[in-house]
């Protein structure tokens, strides 16, 4: 009896599969092909309010960003009135496990390994060896330690009164530099919120519809946000997050095909509005 309900349930999930990707190639290959513009990006002051918002942008794709806009993605996928309490509970823990793996696995792996074997500087770092700011080379500051003991090094120097009057930068933000002390190539930032966006807009194709829908369609242009302000902040260039996005983008394919499988395997009464295969939003 089980396999019949399996057999009856593949074609349709099949189709709702392959509806969803296409969706979302569609909306999210016009924001990649914007990532190039980080190039063309003015270099902007950084001791105004423009700051203050790139800033809280900025962060809402970093380590503390990223869990609470999961949260919030999640309750919007499984607070669908029409699925029953067992499956909201069983497509959280499933999604999570795939996006876990997926997104843990990758980080690790740009942090410690492309990261290091790279070794490329941050801009900020640059400007402040530039600016005499720094008191090392670029490679003798990565040549300090671990990330710890960089920014222990970076806080004290940023604290000394020659750096406000050789930069006009907000303290916020030259906190911001001394806590981003890792290399520069690629940008974790984009890549964490670009395979967010692009995971949980397939999954929003799948298995949502109507305003939820809609709301997860915004998250390639909040991610495409991230992107320039980690240029605009001057911590990234705009090879990093051109680079990091494009990745982004493959990982977060990569994680939603891994939350269907666990979904389609553990979970498999699909929802009857996903299998609805409306026409893709324009961008």
């Amino acid at each position: 009896m089980a396999r019949e309900t399996s057999g009856e349930a593949t074609p349709a999930g099949k189709r709702s599969l392959a509806w969803a990707l296409r969706c979302t190639l569609a909306l999210t290959l016009p924001f990649l092909c914007l990532l190039p513009c980080a190039y063309a990006l003015p270099r902007v002051a950084l001791d105004g309010s423009f700051a203050v918002v790139c800033l809280a942008l900025t962060h809402t794709g970093g380590a503390r960003g990223i869990p609470l806009a999961l949260l919030a993605a999640l309750a919007l996928l499984v607070s669908r009135p029409e699925i029953p309490w067992r499956r909201r509970t069983a497509e959280a823990l499933l999604v999570v496990l795939a996006l876990g793996g997926v997104f843990g696995a990758a980080a690790y792996a740009n942090e410690f390994l492309v990261k290091e074997r790279l070794a490329v500087p941050r801009p900020s770092v640059r400007e402040l060896a530039n600016e005499g700011l720094l008191g090392l080379s670029p490679e003798a500051f990565y040549a300090l330690g671990d990330k710890d003991a960089r920014r222990a090094y970076l806080a004290e120097r940023l604290r000394r009164p020659e750096v406000r009057r050789v930069l006009a930068v907000r303290p916020a933000v030259l906190a911001h530099w001394a806590h981003e002390t890792g290399y520069s190539f690629p940008s974790g930032h984009s890549l964490a919120s670009m395979s967010f966006a692009t995971c949980f807009l397939a999954l929003g194709f799948a298995l949502a519809g109507g305003w939820r829908r809609r709301v997860l369609s915004l998250l390639p242009l909040w991610a495409l946000g991230v992107c320039f302000t980690r240029v605009l902040l001057r911590v990234h260039s705009p090879t990093d997050v051109t680079v990091g996005g494009v990745l982004g983008a493959g990982l977060g394919l990569l994680a939603f095909l891994a939350a269907w499988g666990l979904l389609r395997r553990w979970a498999p009464n699909p929802d009857p509005r996903a299998e609805a295969n409306e026409p893709c939003p324009s961008p």
